[in-house]
């Protein structure tokens, strides 16, 4: 609504259940002393000198000046930033000690599922001025000055709960517990059960990537049919311009209709983005069938040597036996 505050920036840490679709997503917002886009130094964008913003600025930020140690990426590209377990943004400190609301909601973007539970920090996080807004001028240029937040939603009878966060100290590892851990894992690579766990993984992530492929491709394609529509717009003629003459003729070409043309451009992207998404599809369906037979070869070929092996156990010791018996060593019971 009209009361709503909205923050220059949002961080959304999100957490996806191992074996369903379920979401949680932790919130924090930003702010500084002066928000953009009045405050702050502006970014130059794919500029070869980049330069992190100054760790001396006031509210410096450890989590955003980790993320900005690289320049942002431009528009429909990712950046990778550099880090370890050791050098690393500490995130819990955006989480310690701060209250948390908590309710049931949805992705926020499509096709925005209703799948998530949200803990949305009380209050906002402050940095530096520098910060907030080249992370703000960099989402409002990939945008096309649109920014990317979504509209309050109605609350539909929703309870919002009230949370605490408390930081728990890290679990101590027994390092001879660890090494047991880590051969019996050696061991269970070889089982059949494991391996069919790994390819179906090796298949969710094949499927992640093509639904990835296929959104960005949507995105791009109802990109163009805007561009195409505005650009077939009609041109507004001026007013202190004669009229033509009745005496006077002239021949132009058929009138665009905008509105038939974005409907064309609209089918046009709907069968791209259909054709996109069968293909996805099929690459999956083919990659998870090879990995199903792959699997099913690798466990039939290990029974199979398991048999063996007890194959020559059991004919070594029947031939010991015989031989023990003929030397008189034991009696073979009639």
């Amino acid at each position: 609504g009209d009361g709503d505050v909205k923050k220059p920036l949002e961080l959304h840490m999100v957490h996806k259940r191992y074996d369903s679709d379920a979401l949680l997503v932790v919130a924090v917002t930003f702010d500084s002393a002066a928000p953009p886009p009045v405050g702050g130094t502006p970014l130059q964008m794919n500029n070869p000198a980049y330069e992190a913003p100054p760790l001396t600025d006031p509210n410096s930020n450890p989590v955003l000046q980790a993320i900005l140690r690289v320049p942002p990426p431009p528009p429909m590209f990712k950046a990778l930033v550099p880090g370890d377990a050791v050098v690393a943004p500490d995130l819990g400190n955006l989480i310690a000690g701060a209250n948390f609301f908590g309710y049931g909601g949805s992705t926020t973007a499509p096709p925005c599922a209703e799948n998530v539970a949200w803990l949305v920090r009380s209050t906002p996080v402050f940095a530096s001025d520098t910060q907030v807004r080249w992370l703000y001028d960099a989402i409002y240029s990939a945008t096309a000055g649109q920014g990317n937040y979504r509209t309050a939603m109605p609350l539909n009878r929703r309870d919002i709960m009230l949370y605490g966060a408390i930081r728990s100290p890290a679990p101590s590892v027994d390092s001879s517990a660890a090494m047991a851990a880590a051969s019996v894992s050696s061991s269970a690579k070889a089982d059949p059960e494991y391996l069919s766990r790994k390819w179906a993984r090796d298949a969710m992530r094949v499927a992640a990537a093509s639904l990835d492929y296929v959104r960005n491709l949507d995105m791009r394609l109802h990109r163009a049919a805007h561009a195409s529509s505005a650009a077939l717009e009609p041109k507004p003629i001026l007013e202190d311009m004669a009229a033509p003459s009745a005496a006077t003729t002239t021949t132009t070409g058929a009138p665009v209709d905008p509105q038939g043309a974005a409907v064309n451009m609209a089918a046009i992207v709907a069968q791209a983005a259909q054709h996109a998404i069968q293909n996805a599809s099929a690459t999956i369906a083919a990659q998870a069938h090879e990995a199903a037979i792959k699997a099913a070869q690798e466990a039939t070929d290990m029974v199979k040597e398991q048999l063996n092996e007890r194959d020559k156990a059991s004919r070594a010791a029947m031939e010991k036996a015989v031989q023990q018996a003929l030397m008189g060593s034991i009696t073979i019971p009639h």
